[in-house]
């Protein structure tokens, strides 16, 4: 099965990795690929350059990380927010006046 990625789009990826800072997981996320997928890209980059692909920025790879876990935190909270609405129904369903 041929790939579904042009080699632009691939040398884009894995130029965002080694000069924009940009994570694996952040690309893989981002453009919806693999993870190994990017690996296997850059391990195929590193051995025809000989390059090293570590980002050399890494605040993007912190923010990105910090913006997760903030996803994370949204996410859970937005949860809590759900129970506690449905609690409230059900003391108004019960909540018989006098």
């Amino acid at each position: 099965m041929g790939s579904q990625y042009t080699n632009d789009q691939r040398k884009e990826i894995i130029k965002l990795h080694t000069e924009g800072g940009y994570s694996i997981r952040l690309l893989a996320n981002k453009y919806q690929i693999g993870r190994t997928t990017i690996q296997s890209w850059l391990r195929a980059y590193r051995n025809e350059t000989g390059e090293a692909t570590q980002p050399q920025n890494r605040d993007i790879v912190r923010c990105s990380k910090e913006a997760l876990a903030k996803k994370a935190m949204i996410r859970e909270i937005e949860m809590q927010l759900a129970v506690l609405k449905s609690f409230q129904k059900e003391l108004e369903r019960w909540d018989v006046p006098k």
